[in-house]
């Protein structure tokens, strides 16, 4: 992803390159984007971590390279989301987002609902300067956990799931 123009975004997925004109204000500093379905409809659609705003800017496909210019914004409730992810969390057939806040020493987590909304995030304590996050069952449960790789601190941290 580079920013080409201030009011747009070029997005470059395996051998494709899409431009979005987007309002700078909306996703700004955007630092990472990641491709899902987020709204059940079968296309791939964006989200993309804003560090200037503190945001998730999540962008809906309408089909053939094309994208809603109805844009949904999301607060992580940290500072700084440098690395996102998504992963149904919570078991609830919705992906959630996750984002490291390389500015502060947490993860935010935003569930995700119904038509691709996702509820304001929720931060768990990580190591300081949280710079990536990652998800896999580290403890054999079946469910999601979180790894933060934290730049500032030098340090890992784990956040076991606690999903019923």
């Amino acid at each position: 992803m580079r920013n080409t123009h201030p009011h747009s975004l070029t997005f470059t997925h395996q051998f494709c390159s899409i431009e979005i004109n987007i309002n700078s204000a909306i996703c700004d500093e955007a630092i990472l984007f990641i491709d899902a379905d987020f709204n059940g409809d079968q296309k791939l659609d964006l989200a993309v971590a804003n560090s200037g705003t503190n945001n998730v800017t999540t962008i809906f496909s309408q089909g053939a390279g094309s994208f809603s210019a109805t844009l949904q914004t999301t607060p992580t409730g940290g500072m700084g989301p440098n690395s996102l992810i998504s992963v149904d969390l919570n078991g609830d057939g919705f992906l959630d987002l996750v984002t490291a806040n390389q500015l502060g020493t947490n993860v935010s987590v935003m569930l995700g609902a119904t038509g691709g909304k996702f509820g304001n995030g929720t931060v768990y304590s990580v190591g300081t300067g949280p710079f990536y996050v990652a998800s896999s069952d580290l403890n054999g449960d079946l469910q999601p956990d979180l790894i933060s790789s934290n730049g500032g601190a030098g340090n890992v941290s784990v956040l076991l799931s606690q999903c019923n």
